[in-house]
């Protein structure tokens, strides 16, 4: 499966546990990005959120984070 058929499994199949690892990864990645984002720009959390560097390290974390629901379901 590639990465967004996982994320879009692990969303259908069990959306609480998405939820939880989505908030953990956004979470983790501001604690690394205080003051600059992984693209170089200034880490405000509007420009997080649109940012595709950000969202792709996050969808990342949230399927590391699920890989045993991934993986049993």
């Amino acid at each position: 499966m590639t990465k967004y058929e996982k994320l879009d499994w692990l969303i259908e199949h069990n959306p609480q546990a998405y939820s939880k690892a989505k908030e953990e990864a956004i979470k983790e990645l501001d604690e690394q990005t205080p003051i600059f984002c992984f693209c170089g720009r200034l880490a405000t959390g509007l420009h997080t959120m649109n940012c595709g560097k950000f969202r792709k390290k996050m969808e990342t974390l949230i399927i590391a984070k699920n890989k045993e629901v991934i993986k049993n379901g």
